[in-house]
């Protein structure tokens, strides 16, 4: 019964396993490709390019410089993308070589390995749903040091900045917690809080344009008196929450796949633990 469970356990084992090696080539393939500034991408950039400077230009602005690098605006994804490829790579290759050859030292390894990703993704679970606190005294402020760092306006071109102005349009939202995050002190590098656009005029801004209900009665409904006016503007939304909100919107989703994947790793680590208790029990019947 034992060398049966072992059995089908090193079948499971090895499947699984070459699909997660599999992911971690491709995942290692991309961040390299990023990372050596690889022209393939250049083609799936020029539309998104083209939207941003169309944006920018009804804004009232001058369009904005298309010479910027966009390698280094994903050149931090490229590191993570490497280092979750070889992170995969490694686990794949301990379970494929530990369970086909029967390695007793890579599969304890690799029982390790996944008993330690089974806690952390139960830990991460439960710090998400149950402590949310956790997570609002590190990852609030650090996206407010974003604002004060990096935020120069609509078409400004650095991660961070292109990052806030996705988020504000794409959930109808205002800063982290609302449009004073946007203020002198917290936003001392915004350069378009007060302008002269490509007509003369001039312009003093309440809230950045991305934070405009309709962008096309942009930079009147970043302006006094339309920026505090609900309907037009979403000044007194923040983008904290309503990320939040989409979170807790999938929850019984996201705890039932995070679920299925920790009985998958529950159902590895058993049969991984069998096939070493078999190869055990192999070299003492062989003495």
């Amino acid at each position: 019964m034992c060398e049966c469970i072992a059995t089908c356990g090193r079948l499971l084992i090895t499947v699984f396993n070459l699909i997660f090696a599999l992911v971690g080539i491709i995942l290692l393939g991309l961040g390299i490709v990023v990372k050596v500034q690889s022209p393939m991408l250049d083609s799936l950039l020029a539309t998104a390019q083209k939207q941003f400077q169309n944006a920018v230009s009804g804004a009232g602005f001058s369009s904005p410089s298309t010479d910027f690098n966009i390698y280094d605006l994903v050149g931090g994804l490229a590191i993570v993308f490497i280092a979750l490829g070889c992170f995969f790579l490694v686990i794949g290759a301990l379970g494929v070589i530990g369970a086909c050859c029967k390695v007793r030292i890579l599969l304890i390894l690799y029982v390790i390995l996944v008993i330690v990703i089974l806690l952390a993704q139960i830990g991460l679970v439960v710090c998400v749903f149950a402590f949310r606190s956790v997570f609002d005294s590190t990852i609030k402020q650090g996206l407010k040091d974003v604002i004060k760092t990096e935020y120069t306006g609509i078409n400004g071109t650095s991660a961070g900045n292109l990052g806030m102005n996705f988020i504000m349009t794409s959930q109808s939202c205002c800063g982290i917690d609302n449009y004073t995050d946007f203020s002198e002190v917290n936003a001392p590098n915004w350069i378009f809080r007060s302008y002269t656009d490509d007509s003369g005029n001039t312009h003093t801004l309440i809230t950045p344009m991305a934070c405009c209900k309709n962008t096309t009665s942009a930079p009147t409904c970043a302006k006094s008196p339309d920026a505090t006016d609900a309907t037009k503007n979403n000044y007194d939304k923040g983008c904290y929450d309503s990320l939040w909100e989409i979170v807790y919107s999938y929850k019984e989703i996201s705890i039932g796949v995070v679920g299925g994947i920790c009985g998958l790793q529950l159902l590895l680590v058993i049969f991984g633990i069998s096939i070493i208790c078999q190869i055990d029990k192999d070299k003492v019947g062989a003495i």
